[in-house]
């Protein structure tokens, strides 16, 4: 037996376990160390000159005569171009991005994504929807995508409330339409647990969300006019002649506000 053996019988120690341990610690590290050093760590890349605009050719052509020295091309709109002995410098800061609340190296998304798990999507939201409920990390990639802050998202299949609930903690404003009643049994529930804070699932700890906000549920009327047996038009006789007339005065843009004095 070696004395190894005989540690390892006597301490009783994984040695798997502790390497696998030691390059976790050693990998979350360097990431940490990466980060911090986004501006100072760099890459150099073959460009080719019909990739670039005309300064930027001058500025590659003198770093070929220049061994050495750095050229750098000025953009406006973008970020100078860098030049080192006839190759492009990238810095690694245009490769860290905030994903999830977290800054972390990232490359642009595909049109294949395959790392939005499904796991536990039947626990968010706190309601159940078997075969319809969408992860909430996907509209937050979704909505982060094709919005900013304040816009209005909208959805006319509400299904089990996702689209709002990821909206409303990203802080969207949000319209939702369903005419099934998940209305009552799933998303007003799921909205009243979000705002009250209540709701830890899905993105909620990724985006620091803590609650607040509220929303109004309204409910659509029905047609004014309507068919009769005939296929004339008519007006639906479910209205009486006070929804009648703020109907009128709605479509005629006007504010229906009946005084309440007999003349």
């Amino acid at each position: 037996m070696t004395l190894r053996e005989a540690f390892s019988q006597h301490h009783r120690i994984d040695w798997t376990a502790a390497r696998a341990k030691f390059a976790e610690r050693l990998e979350a590290a360097l990431g940490k160390f990466v980060l911090s050093q986004r501006d100072r760590i760099i890459q150099l890349a073959t460009v080719r000159e019909k990739d670039i605009n005309e300064s930027a050719r001058q500025a590659l052509r003198v770093s070929l005569e220049t061994p050495g020295v750095v050229t750098r091309s000025e953009r406006s709109d973008k970020e100078d171009y860098f030049f080192l002995n006839g190759k492009q410098v990238l810095f690694y800061r245009n490769k860290v991005k905030r994903v999830g609340g977290v800054e972390t190296s990232a490359l642009a998304a595909s049109n294949i994504w395959d790392d939005l798990l499904s796991n536990n999507v039947h626990q968010e939201g706190g309601v159940s929807f078997p075969n319809g409920k969408k992860p909430e990390a996907l509209l937050e990639r979704i909505l982060s995508f094709a919005t900013n802050p304040g816009d209005l998202v909208l959805d006319s299949f509400a299904g089990s409330g996702t689209t709002g609930a990821v909206a409303h903690k990203l802080g969207r404003k949000w319209i939702m339409v369903e005419l099934g009643g998940h209305c009552d049994t799933h998303i007003a529930p799921r909205l009243k647990s979000v705002i009250d804070g209540m709701d830890a699932n899905g993105i909620s700890e990724s985006v620091n969300w803590q609650g607040g906000g509220g929303y109004r549920y309204c409910r659509l009327a029905p047609s004014l006019i309507v068919e009769d047996r005939w296929g004339n038009p008519i007006i639906n006789p479910e209205y009486n002649a006070a929804q009648l007339a703020e109907a009128l005065a709605k479509l005629e843009g006007f504010t229906y506000s009946p005084s309440e004095t007999r003349w």
